[in-house]
């Protein structure tokens, strides 16, 4: 009899507490760069005269932050990670779409992101500050920075001048680039020279780094 209500009970565990205590929200990867799970923090924003409000002067994310302590800790249960880790040193517990973007408080705007390794925590804030200019500047709706920073912030990160600029002037990039049609060589700065002649050729882009 024991045995059978011993059965009983891990048969009613199983059915009702393992499917949530196994339920963990998964990150998702672009890159070197760690994203939020879709399904469980798909992000939330304020019902609010959104623009007028965030692009105010006036405008602090102070008046609006409010995630008590055991918020945090359930968007920390939700990726698995430790209460041990959760205390802002090894993770930012972020709003998905920021606070400057009209982001809620709600839990499925919160999730763990890591510091390290980045491109991580700190990447991000700057992908929310340059959408803030970009909404307030007229440049971008604030429903498409909304849309843009919830489905993969690391992909507005990569389009950012800073970063885009980076990448076409690697050397990586110079490597792959197809070089102009008539170009006789490639000068130490990227750029390239139709000279016939190795006299003065990238005199001021850093000498010629190739012929072809």
């Amino acid at each position: 009899m024991r045995i059978a209500i011993q059965a009983l009970s891990v048969a009613l565990w199983l059915l009702l507490v393992a499917p949530f205590a196994y339920c963990q929200a998964q990150y998702r990867q672009h890159g070197p760069a760690l994203l939020n799970d879709l399904t469980v923090t798909p992000g939330a924003t304020l019902p609010q005269d959104a623009e007028g409000v965030l692009c105010s002067p006036t405008f602090r994310t102070g008046t609006v932050r409010a995630v008590s302590k055991a918020t945090k800790l359930q968007a920390c249960r939700e990726y698995g990670v430790s209460r041990a880790n959760c205390t802002g040193k090894l993770y930012e517990i972020d709003h998905l779409i920021s606070l400057e973007l009209g982001g809620s408080n709600d839990i499925t705007n919160l999730w763990p992101q890591p510091y390290l390794p980045t491109p991580a925590a700190h990447e991000k804030d700057e992908v929310e500050n340059w959408l803030h200019r970009q909404v307030c500047s007229g440049k971008m709706t604030l429903a498409a920075a909304q849309y843009a920073i919830a489905q993969d912030w690391y992909t507005v990160y990569l389009e950012m001048p800073h970063a885009k600029e980076a990448r076409e002037t690697s050397p990586q990039a110079r490597e792959t680039s197809p070089k102009p049609s008539g170009a006789t060589g490639r000068c130490g700065d990227g750029s390239y020279t139709f000279s016939q002649s190795s006299r003065g050729a990238c005199s001021h882009h850093g000498g010629i780094s190739e012929w072809f």
